[in-house]
């Protein structure tokens, strides 16, 4: 059987197929059974082609996978762990892990941070990440200091304290401040 062409982002899905499949204790069998029952058939052999890149996932296939790993679709687009090296982006470029995480979570557009041409230093860059972060987590507010103020207290070492107001107009003001730990006397 002729390989099909492959690109990095079947390259990540394949190999955390594998992976996870293996963690779980799953037999091809155990698993086809699974897909079989969500109606989502893949005999074992499609299940060992898959993870020898013979056979591609399709979108239908990804998101019966992730349902049975118990994880997000997007969790199988990218590697799992840091391991030091870039990390190549179909049609885009390689770029640091976390980088690649923060963009498949949907925290900000693709970019490479150390590439000429930043796009933070952009003046439109603050309305760019507001359309993106819209766009790409409808779920949460749009308003971009709320993103900040999740994001940093989800990231943050410590005792921080965030004060948010809106004034009438909505307009929206944000002070950080690290709370000191009260000293024993």
């Amino acid at each position: 059987m002729t390989e099909n062409p492959t690109d990095p982002t079947a390259d990540h899905v394949r190999a955390n197929i594998e992976r996870l499949r293996k963690a779980r204790g799953l037999s091809y069998q155990a698993l086809s059974d699974r897909l079989e029952t969500m109606g989502r058939p893949i005999p074992p052999l499609g299940l060992s082609r898959i993870e020898k890149g013979t056979r591609r996932v399709d979108v239908g296939d990804l998101v019966a996978l992730a349902q049975i790993f118990d994880l997000s679709p997007a969790a199988l687009l990218l590697p799992p762990h840091d391991d030091g090296d870039p990390v190549d982006i179909t049609g885009g470029p390689s770029v640091p892990w976390r980088t690649a995480w923060r963009w498949n979570s949907g925290e900000h557009p693709l970019f490479a941070p150390d590439e000429e041409g930043d796009p933070r230093a952009d003046p439109e860059w603050p309305e760019r990440l507001r359309r993106y972060i819209r766009a790409s987590r409808p779920h949460e507010a749009a308003d971009i200091v709320d993103e900040i103020a999740r994001f940093l207290s989800s990231r943050l070492a410590g005792s921080w304290r965030l004060e948010i107001d809106r004034d009438h107009t909505g307009r929206t003001r944000a002070h950080l401040t690290k709370e000191s730990t009260p000293t024993p006397e």
